[in-house]
C-alpha cells in the first residue's frame, strides 16, 4: 500500500504519459460518441420517429422545402436546431422536456395537436424572431439574392427587410408547415368582444364607439344627420334619452378653414367625426401647433346616437382590433407596429389593401382606428 501511495505522489514519466494518452483518447471516444449522438438526433428519421410528428410530417412533404426542382431538401434540424454549437446544445437540452410531454401524451392526438397548434407555432415563431431567423439564414442570404428575378411582392418586401428591423418568419410563416386557423381565431375573438358588448350596461358618463356611428338631431334615425362619428371616437353622455338612445357630445379640435372634420387632438391627425352641422366653438382662440405648424381651435358637436355598438371600455375595443389585424396581415407579411406610420399613412394603407382580405367593413373601420389611435404622431419622424 505505501509503494502504491507513493507511485500516486510521486509518478514516473512513464506512468504519467500512459495517462494522458489513455485519457485522451477516453476523451476523444466519448466527444465523438456524443457529437454522434447529437448529429443522430438531427435525422430526419430521428425527428420523425414520434407518431406525433405524423401531422407535420405529412404537411413538410409536400412543401418545397422538402421536394423541390434543386434537389436541395431541408429537414428538421436544418429549420429547428442551430448549427453554432453552444446554441446547439442549449436547443437540446431544451428539446427535453418533449420527453415528458411523450409520456403525458400532450399532443398525441389529433385533436389535441390542433388545439395546441397555435401556441406551438407562436413558440417556434417567436424562438425564429429571436435569432434574427438564424437557421433560415444558412441556406438564403440577403446578399445573394438576385431580387429583380424574383416575383413582384418579394421584389418589394426583400429591400425593406434589408433596411428595416424585419427578419425572414415574419413574412414567411407556414413555409413549411400549415398555418393555425387564423381564421377561428378571429372567430373566436370577435364570440369573444360581441359577449362583452352584450354585457355592458353602458352606465358610465364616458363611451367609445365600436363602429362608425351617425348623430342625429332627434333620439330616433328620423332626425337630421350631424355628424358620422369615426370607430374608437369618445363620447360624454349628457343625457341618457330613451331605451334605445343617448345625447352625446363629441369634443375635439378643428383645423381652421376645414369646418368638415373634427380632430381627436392637435397632433394625431385622427378624425374623430366628419360634420355636415352643428359644430359649436370652445371659448379658446386658435392655438398652433409646434409639432405640425397648424392652427386649430376646440369644438364639440352634440346629438343623439343608438346604443348599439358602444362600449365603456376602450380598451376592449383595441384587444380585438389587434387580434383582426395581426392575424389577417401575417397571412401575407411582416405586421408592422402602429407606430411605424402616421395616422394618415394608415388611413391610406387600410384603404389599398382592403380588397386582399373578407373583413367586413365595421372591422377594416375598428382596425383603422387602432392603428391610427396608435400610430406616429404628425410631428414626429
Amino acid at each position: 500500500m505505501a509503494k502504491l501511495w507513493q507511485w500516486f505522489r510521486s509518478p514516473s514519466r512513464m506512468a504519467l504519459g500512459s495517462l494522458l494518452i489513455i485519457g485522451g483518447i477516453g476523451g476523444i471516444i466519448f466527444w465523438g460518441g456524443f457529437n454522434t449522438f447529437m448529429e443522430h438526433t438531427n435525422s430526419l428519421e430521428f425527428c420523425t420517429g414520434c407518431h406525433e410528428m405524423d401531422i407535420v410530417y405529412e404537411e413538410y412533404s409536400h412543401t418545397i422545402h422538402y421536394e423541390n426542382n434543386s434537389g436541395v431538401r431541408a429537414i428538421c434540424s436544418d429549420c429547428h436546431v442551430p448549427k453554432p454549437w453552444t446554441a446547439k446544445l442549449v436547443r437540446k437540452i431544451k428539446a427535453s422536456t418533449e420527453i415528458y410531454h411523450k409520456l403525458v401524451g400532450s399532443i398525441d392526438t389529433p385533436e389535441k395537436f390542433e388545439a395546441k397548434r397555435m401556441q406551438l407555432a407562436n413558440n417556434v415563431w417567436q424562438s425564429m424572431k429571436q435569432s434574427d431567423s438564424r437557421e433560415c439564414r444558412n441556406c438564403h442570404a440577403f446578399e445573394t439574392m438576385t431580387l429583380g428575378t424574383q416575383r413582384n411582392d418579394a421584389r418589394f418586401w426583400h429591400p425593406m427587410a434589408m433596411d428595416e428591423e424585419f427578419t425572414c418568419i415574419d413574412c414567411h410563416k407556414g413555409i413549411a408547415h400549415q398555418l393555425p386557423d387564423l381564421d377561428g381565431m378571429v372567430q373566436a375573438a370577435s364570440a369573444a368582444f360581441q359577449d362583452q358588448l352584450k354585457a355592458d350596461s353602458l352606465a358610465q358618463t364616458q363611451l367609445y364607439t365600436v363602429n362608425e356611428k351617425r348623430l342625429f338631431t332627434a333620439p330616433d334615425s328620423s332626425g337630421e344627420v350631424l355628424a358620422h362619428i369615426a370607430s374608437g371616437a369618445r363620447l360624454r353622455v349628457v343625457e341618457p334619452g330613451n331605451e334605445g338612445w343617448l345625447r352625446v357630445e363629441v369634443t375635439g379640435y378643428e383645423a381652421l378653414n376645414d369646418s368638415s372634420k373634427l380632430y381627436m387632438d392637435m397632433s394625431s391627425g385622427v378624425v374623430a367625426a366628419k360634420v355636415m352641422s352643428g359644430l359649436q366653438y370652445g371659448g379658446e382662440e386658435a392655438r398652433i401647433d409646434p409639432d405640425t405648424r397648424l392652427s386649430w381651435r376646440t369644438a364639440s358637436i352634440a346629438g343623439w346616437v343608438s346604443k348599439e355598438m358602444l362600449s365603456s371600455n376602450l380598451q376592449t375595443l383595441w384587444d380585438y382590433a389587434k387580434v383582426v389585424y395581426e392575424s389577417e396581415c401575417a397571412r401575407c407579411h411582416a405586421v408592422f407596429a402602429p407606430s411605424a406610420f402616421k395616422a394618415p399613412e394608415w388611413g391610406n394603407t387600410i384603404h389599398n389593401m382592403r380588397r386582399f382580405t373578407d373583413l367586413k367593413q365595421n372591422d377594416l373601420d375598428l382596425v383603422t382606428s387602432y392603428l391610427q389611435q396608435h400610430a406616429l404622431g404628425l410631428g414626429d419622424i
